[in-house]
């Protein structure tokens, strides 16, 4: 990404560096955030050494294009787009769920979980019509967004936290992952459950990504651990283990799939981000977080595969070069609470990086097809 791609200001604030994975600490949010281009780094990382780049002297402040702050100044446990760019969903991790048009900054919607009880995740079905939603009390809410209304309920079978949700390419399948280790396969048209996955370590699914052709299912857990699910045969294909921890003292918070989906990117709560090369299953590369990282809270791809946004639970951004492994810009939250969640929208011309603070931020970066 280029310097020339965001809008900058006259101010320059660095952020402050407390936070924990999706907890408020009832501070006043500040709407204010501010972005270090950085130079001169790390120019190559081998297998799964980290890199360690530093910021430039000289490094220009640029501000976010807007704000969306939660109406009860909440946490923004997670952010989605909508599959034509037209709407974020913003969850409140308090029972409510924002819908926002991106292209007027109004909130047009607020969807309210019958049982009041914080959403963990929120993905659009890829025709853009249903909304999932998975909340703390073990159910995940299916919205029909164009009307607004709840058309289903999928109840966890452990009755569990579900932590995270997300829809398989064609829509057919809808994945939720809970805090006892599992994670569910429901069919999308019937309502029905079709399979469990159990994580073999029997940790709480924090994630779940399908690849881009539906065929492979990748979950992530507290153990360290990410797993490689064959979705037609529902058999366990691989086990990706934090080459650093060795699965002790570590959490995996994200995972994402490369645009062409060569190339998994796994976020860690010891700020690293591996990315791993499905063809052979070893890391290609660490991607670590600057000074005073608190944890990898979110990853995500560019639309074009070019740039991995990582958001940290200190409240940074980090913007990378995928090819050159270099990190080229950081996104900075003035707030004291972290980056949540991170989502480029579908044309890749805007990220929207969400914080615990109960704010959202839409930043305008470089085109991203």
């Amino acid at each position: 990404m280029s310097k020339e791609s965001l809008d900058l200001p006259p101010v320059l604030a660095a952020p402050r560096r407390h936070s924990r994975r999706r907890r408020v600490a009832g501070v006043v949010a500040v709407h204010l955030a501010v972005i270090v281009v950085t130079a001169g780094v790390v120019a190559l990382i081998q297998d799964s050494r980290p890199s360690h780049p530093s910021t430039s002297p000289a490094a220009r402040p640029a501000r976010p294009l807007a704000t969306l702050t939660s109406p009860v100044g909440s946490a923004s446990a997670t952010a989605a787009f909508s599959p034509d760019g037209q709407l974020l969903a913003i969850s409140n991790g308090e029972g409510s769920i924002y819908l926002w048009d991106v292209a007027t900054r109004h909130m047009t919607a607020t969807l309210n979980d019958p049982i009041t009880q914080g959403e963990q995740s929120v993905a659009f079905s890829p025709d853009g019509g249903t909304l999932a939603a998975g909340a703390q009390n073990g159910r995940t809410y299916m919205w029909d967004v164009a009307a607004r209304h709840l058309t289903a309920t999928l109840t966890d079978p452990a009755t569990q936290g579900v932590q995270s949700v997300a829809f398989s390419p064609d829509g057919s399948t809808l994945a939720t992952g809970d805090q006892n280790g599992r994670t569910y396969l429901w069919d999308v048209a019937t309502r029905d459950l079709t399979a469990t996955l159990t994580d073999p370590a029997t940790q709480g699914v924090n994630t779940v990504a399908f690849s881009p052709d539906g065929t492979v299912l990748a979950t992530g857990d507290q153990n360290a651990s990410t797993y490689l699910w064959d979705v037609a045969t529902r058999h366990l294909t691989a086990t990706l283990t934090d080459p650093a921890t060795q699965g002790v003292n570590a959490v995996v918070f994200s995972v994402a799939f490369s645009p062409d989906g060569h190339t998994l990117a796994v976020g860690d709560s010891n700020g690293h981000t591996y990315l791993w090369n499905l063809a052979t299953r070893h890391p290609a590369a660490n991607l670590t977080d600057p000074d005073f990282s608190l944890g990898v809270q979110s990853v995500a791809f560019s639309p074009d595969g070019r740039t991995l946004a990582v958001g940290d639970g200190n409240g940074a951004t980090y913007l990378w070069n995928i090819a050159a492994r270099h990190l080229t810009a950081i996104l900075a939250d003035a707030s004291i609470e972290g980056v949540g969640a991170v989502a480029y929208s579908p044309d890749g011309r805007m990220l929207a990086t969400a914080d615990q603070d109960g704010n959202t931020y839409l930043w305008k970066v470089a085109s991203g097809r």
